[in-house]
C-alpha cells in the first residue's frame, strides 16, 4: 500500500518534471515533437511500473486478508469471554444478593418466632391460676434472668421453648383433672397447706386435715385465697381421693365475689352523680307530686250520659224548671253546674246562652291544665340537666387525666360516673315525665270536648220552631 503511494508520488511528480521541461525545451528552441517522445517513454516507463507494483500489492493482499480475519477471530474469541466473564460476574453478584436477602428473611423470621416466645411466656405467666404460680416459679425466674446478649439468645430459646412444652403438658393434663400440692392464705393469714385439683379454669383446694375446703378466688397477692363451702366437704374429700362428686363450679372464673362486691346500691349509685343528680332528683319528686294529684283528679271526672241531658231538656220543655235544676245539681262536675248555669240563664237569646255555656268551659280548662307545665318543664329540663352533668363528669375525667395520666383507670372513674349516673337519671326523669304529661293532656282534651258536646246538646234541644224538639 506504501509502495502505491509512493508509485503516484513519482508520477506527480514526472508530470510536473515534464511540464517543467517543456517550458525549459521552449524556452531553447527544442522542438515539440522531441518532447513529446520524452514524456510518452517516461509514461510508458511509469505505467510499467505501476503495473508491477500493482501485481506486488495483489500478492501481498491475501496474506494480509488471512492475517486481518483471523485478528478478527480472535477479537471475537475475547469478546465472547470478556461476555462470559461479565455473565459470570453479574450471576455471583445475583446470588450474593439473594444470599444476602434470604439472610434478612431468615434475621426477620428469627425475630418474629423469638418475639412470639416472649409473648407467649408473659401470656402464660398471666394465664395461670394463683395456685400454680410454686409449680413455674423456677422456669419463670430463669426466663426473667436471660440477657439480651447473642450469648444468651440460645440459652433464652431454649428455656422458652421448654415453657412451651410444659404449657401444652398443663392444657393437656387439665382435661381430665390434674392435682398437685400447695398453700393457701387462710382467714387468719397463716399458710394452710393442702392439694389443688384444677379443671381447666376452675381449681378445688382441700387441706391435709379434710377440714377447710372451697373454689379458689381471683384476688390481688402472691398466694391463693378460697371461697369456702364446708357444706361439700364430702364432695370434696371425694374428688381429691380420685372418685366421682358432684362439684359447685364457678362460671365467673374466681371473679363471683368481685363481681358482688362491685353492685351499688340505689343511694351509693346516685352518690356517683355528683351535684346535678340533685336537681334532677328534685324535679323528678315535683313531679311525680303533680302527676299523682292530677290523675286522681282527673280520674274523679264522670261524664254523664246523654239521657240524663234529655231529662233535664224534658223538663225544661214541661216548665218544670225546679225539676230541671234538681237534675242538672245531681250530675258530676263540670258538666252539671255548666247545664246548671244555662238553666238560670234560659230567657236569652241562643247565641248568647251558647257563649255562657262556653263560658264554663273556658272557666274549667285552666283548672284542668294547672300544673301540667311542671312535668313538660320537667320532660324537658332533666335531659339537659343530665348533659351537663355528662360535660362536668368529662371536665373531671380530664384534669385526673393530666395530673395522674390513664394507667390506672380506676383514678378515671369518679369522673366517668358522674358522666353517665347524670345522663342515665336525667332520661329516667324525662322520659316517664313526657309520658305522663301526654297521656294527662289527652285526658283533658277529652273533658272538654265532651263539655262542648253536652253543651251543643243542651242549645240545641231549646230551639223551638212553633213546637219544641229534642235531638234525635
Amino acid at each position: 500500500m506504501n509502495q502505491l503511494i509512493e508509485f503516484t508520488h513519482r508520477l506527480i511528480m514526472l508530470v510536473a518534471f515534464s511540464a517543467f521541461m517543456s517550458v525549459a525545451v521552449t524556452a531553447q528552441d527544442v522542438s515539440l515533437d522531441q518532447v513529446r517522445i520524452s514524456v510518452n517513454s517516461d509514461l510508458e516507463n511509469s505505467l510499467r511500473e505501476l503495473s508491477t507494483l500493482r501485481e506486488e500489492i495483489a500478492d501481498e493482499k491475501i496474506p494480509l486478508v488471512t492475517e486481518l480475519n483471523e485478528l478478527e477471530g480472535s477479537i471475537r474469541r475475547l469478546r465472547n469471554e470478556a461476555a462470559r466473564y461479565q455473565a459470570l460476574r453479574d450471576s455471583r453478584e445475583l446470588g450474593l444478593s439473594d444470599i444476602q436477602s434470604r439472610l434478612q428473611a431468615w434475621e426477620n423470621e428469627n425475630t418474629y418466632l423469638l418475639n412470639l416466645l416472649g409473648e407467649y411466656a408473659s401470656r402464660f405467666r398471666s394465664n395461670l391460676n394463683i395456685s400454680e404460680l410454686n409449680r413455674f416459679e423456677q422456669i419463670l425466674q430463669e426466663i426473667d434472668l436471660q440477657d439480651d446478649s447473642i450469648n444468651q439468645e440460645t440459652n433464652q430459646v431454649e428455656t422458652e421453648l421448654e415453657l412451651v412444652a410444659l404449657g401444652l403438658d398443663r392444657i393437656r393434663s387439665s382435661f381430665g383433672g390434674e392435682q398437685y400440692a400447695g398453700s393457701i392464705v387462710g382467714e387468719d393469714g397463716k399458710l394452710i397447706d393442702g392439694g389443688f385439683t384444677r379443671f381447666g379454669p376452675i381449681v378445688y383446694f382441700l387441706d391435709e386435715g379434710s377440714q377447710i375446703a372451697g373454689l379458689v378466688t381471683v384476688e390481688d397477692g402472691i398466694s391463693a385465697r378460697i371461697l369456702e363451702m364446708q357444706n361439700e366437704l364430702d364432695s370434696y374429700v371425694r374428688l381429691a381421693t380420685g372418685d366421682r362428686a358432684s362439684m359447685p363450679v364457678d362460671v365467673s372464673e374466681g371473679k363471683l365475689p368481685l363481681i358482688s362486691s362491685s353492685q351499688d346500691s340505689l343511694l351509693v349509685h346516685i352518690g356517683r352523680g355528683g351535684i346535678w343528680i340533685y336537681p334532677i332528683l328534685f324535679f323528678a319528686f315535683i313531679s311525680l307530686a303533680i302527676a299523682l294529684f292530677k290523675a286522681i283528679q282527673i280520674l274523679r271526672i264522670k261524664m254523664p250520659k246523654i239521657e240524663e241531658v234529655r231529662s233535664i231538656l224534658a223538663s225544661i220543655r214541661s216548665d218544670d224548671l225546679l225539676s230541671a235544676k234538681v237534675l242538672a245539681d245531681k250530675m258530676p262536675a263540670p258538666v252539671g253546674p255548666m247545664l246548671n248555669h244555662g238553666i238560670d240563664n234560659l230567657g236569652q237569646p241562643r247565641q248568647l246562652l251558647e257563649e255562657i255555656l262556653y263560658e264554663k268551659i273556658l272557666d274549667t280548662r285552666p283548672r284542668l291544665n294547672n300544673l301540667l307545665p311542671v312535668i313538660a318543664t320537667t320532660a324537658a329540663i332533666t335531659p339537659l340537666l343530665g348533659l351537663l352533668g355528662t360535660v362536668t363528669g368529662m371536665i373531671n375525667t380530664f384534669n385526673l387525666i393530666s395530673l395522674f395520666g390513664t394507667g390506672d383507670t380506676r383514678i378515671l372513674s369518679s369522673g366517668i360516673s358522674e358522666a353517665l349516673v347524670t345522663t342515665e337519671f336525667g332520661l329516667i326523669v324525662a322520659i316517664p315525665a313526657l309520658i305522663i304529661h301526654a297521656v294527662l293532656s289527652r285526658r283533658i282534651r277529652t273533658i272538654l270536648g265532651d263539655m262542648e258536646k253536652y253543651a251543643l246538646i243542651f242549645s240545641n234541644g231549646l230551639i223551638t220552631d212553633d213546637q219544641s224538639r229534642l235531638p234525635a
